[in-house]
């Protein structure tokens, strides 16, 4: 087995139970890990959705056994006359054959991602820094972690070190966004080579790596197909000082402060 997840999202609290005995209590439970709940419990303080959810690891849990398991969940409330209750398990299972474990290359990378005013305009770069050639057959871009679908490299496409191969939007199977989108590349059998998740960014402008493949991403002024990314790092604009957790917790005193070290006027509107 090479991976067993449960992803809880909730609202307010839950408590996971692998063949009767507990495996994870969420920190909005209360109560004490391995002591049981009754059944009428309340949640020791609310947790919305947009919290985010638990990830539990069961793969190497002592209470998994071989053939059948039972898994259970415990849903809680905060009070009694709260207008909304949520659990939304998803029980994730990952098992590989051994003759195909092993590990692909990683000389591939999502280097560029740009929405244009058409899918023709639109693209994703795939940069190569490999040494030396490389096949990219039948490897396939993909917005499912799961590797569904997707877009697949025609046969015969060879790489070389530093090459860049560029697939327009009007061949990809799914819209490029400006919006935050997770991507990926997987091989022709569905093991993970690459994946990122690109940064909101203004219209005309692009998400991309630099240096190009390993660097770290940011958001390009102007997309380059098929060519290096440009970007010029700013450095006029700084956090200078940062107070948090101010004595006795008075939360409008909290602060971040900027300042500009530069000599000319810095527009912050949409900085993050």
């Amino acid at each position: 087995m090479e991976l067993l997840t449960l992803t809880v999202t909730y609202d307010d609290a839950f408590v996971a139970y692998l063949n009767g005995k507990e495996v994870f209590r969420s920190q909005s439970a209360g109560g004490t890990h391995g002591v049981p709940l009754e059944y009428d419990s309340l949640a020791d303080r609310s947790h919305g959705i947009e919290d985010g959810a638990d990830v539990v690891e069961l793969k190497d849990s002592p209470f998994l056994r071989s053939g059948e398991n039972v898994l259970a969940i415990q849903g809680l409330n905060h009070s009694l006359g709260s207008s909304d209750l949520s659990l939304l398990p998803t029980l994730r299972l990952i098992e590989v054959p051994p003759e195909v474990m092993t590990e692909p290359p990683h000389d591939f990378e999502i280097n560029e991602v740009y929405k244009g005013s058409s899918p023709e305009e639109s693209f994703v770069e795939i940069y190569y820094e490999g040494d030396t050639p490389s096949g990219l057959s039948g490897f396939r871009l993909v917005v499912d972690p799961l590797g569904k679908e997707g877009y697949s490299f025609p046969a015969g496409t060879v790489a070389s070190p530093g090459d860049f191969f560029v697939v327009t939007g009007d061949l990809l199977p799914f819209p490029v966004e400006d919006e935050a989108q997770w991507l990926g590349l997987v091989t022709p059998d569905g093991r993970f080579v690459d994946g990122v998740r690109t940064s909101t960014r203004p219209p005309g402008s692009a998400w991309g790596r630099w240096p190009d493949g390993g660097g770290r991403d940011y958001v390009l002024e102007e997309p380059t197909p098929g060519a290096p990314n440009r970007f010029v790092p700013r450095s006029d604009v700084v956090i200078t000082e940062v107070r948090y957790h101010p004595p006795l917790g008075y939360e409008g005193e909290e602060f971040i402060e900027l300042f500009n070290r530069g000599e000319s006027a810095v527009d912050l509107s949409n900085w993050r």
